[in-house]
């Protein structure tokens, strides 16, 4: 799926945020997809991969991408894949 420039997909985002997290030994997971949305976007949670046990729950998307520096000002992350 092609988005307009300057418009990044939820699916786009979370692959750019656990690249990030990987080198941390973490990873950013959806609750699932019976779980309702929250603003549109599925509810993550941040997991440790050594223990496999959630570190935060309920976890800002768009929020982690501004703070991990994968989401550049003028992007507009969008619901979707």
């Amino acid at each position: 799926m092609n988005t307009p420039q300057g418009q990044v997909t939820e699916h786009e985002l979370l692959v750019r945020i656990n690249q990030k997290l990987a080198r941390r030994g973490q990873v950013m997971r959806s609750s699932g997809p019976d779980t309702p949305d929250r603003d549109g976007f599925a509810d993550y949670h941040l997991i440790d991969i050594n223990t496999n046990q959630p570190e935060q729950e309920h976890c800002d998307l768009v929020w982690w991408g501004y703070e991990l520096g994968v989401l550049a000002d003028g992007e507009v992350p969008v619901a979707g894949r």
